[in-house]
């Protein structure tokens, strides 16, 4: 669901060298008509080595936002954390306290042979969500999804939180950790149970009680439900980059028609939106 575009290389006096040499060899292949680079983030290693950039053009800008862990009673200037206002919280506490009435309301960590089925099951409460909105997505709606993110979970490189309420799963939120950064990659809930917020109440226990998380990225794009706990981000662009005529046939359309197809698909009304993912219209 979530991609980068960047290089691995060994950080030493060479890097520049070898990264010159393989990027050269990329712009010289037999057949490649562009290099379409999508989630480059600014603190990444291809935008520190790329210095020319006269022939990328830019498609998209968005951003990661990011939080660093901190109490909620303490203001630590230039965290990343913004201290969240009371009616905030207390919106919080009121959307807990209604939840309880329909059970017991219980925040835990995913066991580790547990981690296949859960993954599953908040893919399929996306599905849900994307049924129900008529929206389209195709990193979610493609088929390799499922099988990798089952792999991942299979191997168990997940950090997996769940909110149950009378026994019943009503959010999941799936990450990766490394080194004590964590990074989101799929949050979901149970619709029937929209009104309670479960994703933001499941989000609200993992920034202030999971110790091992120290940085918390929410990952691309930018939106309302991120930027709610936090004023810091990455920016993160999507380029593409023309090498023959075709390509630059490519890159206009990329550049002028996709996004107003995208556009117009947003803007249908929900009906014929769902009807249109139901045919597998995939516009993203």
């Amino acid at each position: 669901a979530t991609q980068y575009s960047d290089v691995l290389v060994a950080e030493c006096t060479n890097a520049l060298q070898w990264f010159e040499r393989a990027w050269t060899c990329v712009l010289n292949m037999r057949g490649v008509d562009a290099l379409h680079l999508k989630h480059v983030r600014a603190d990444s290693t291809l935008e520190r080595l790329v210095h020319d950039r006269s022939l990328w053009f830019r498609l998209r800008k968005t951003s990661s936002p990011f939080v660093l862990k901190v109490p909620d009673d303490e203001v630590v200037d230039g965290s990343g954390r913004r201290k969240r206002s009371g009616r905030s919280l207390n919106a919080l506490k009121l959307h807990l306290k209604a939840f309880r009435a329909h059970g017991d309301v219980v925040f835990e960590a995913v066991p580790t042979c547990e981690h296949v089925s859960a993954v599953l099951e908040a893919l399929a409460m996306k599905a849900d969500r994307f049924k129900t909105t008529g929206n389209a997505s195709a990193a979610y709606l493609h088929p390799a999804n499922e099988m990798a993110i089952s792999a991942m979970a299979k191997a168990n490189h997940f950090l997996m939180r769940r909110l149950l309420v009378a026994g019943e799963t009503a959010a999941i939120e799936v990450g990766v950790l490394d080194r004590g950064r964590y990074y989101s990659m799929i949050q979901s809930y149970d619709q029937r149970y929209a009104a309670y917020s479960p994703g933001r109440l499941l989000l609200w226990h993992l920034l202030n009680e999971t110790d091992e998380v120290k940085f918390f990225d929410f990952l691309p794009p930018n939106q309302p439900h991120k930027t709610e706990w936090t004023e810091w981000s990455t920016d993160v662009l999507d380029y593409v980059i023309p090498l023959t005529l075709r390509g630059r046939i490519f890159a206009f359309y990329l550049r002028h028609v996709r996004r107003r197809l995208v556009d117009t698909f947003n803007d249908l009304p929900s009906p014929l939106r769902r009807m249109l993912s139901r045919l597998k219209t995939i516009l993203y």
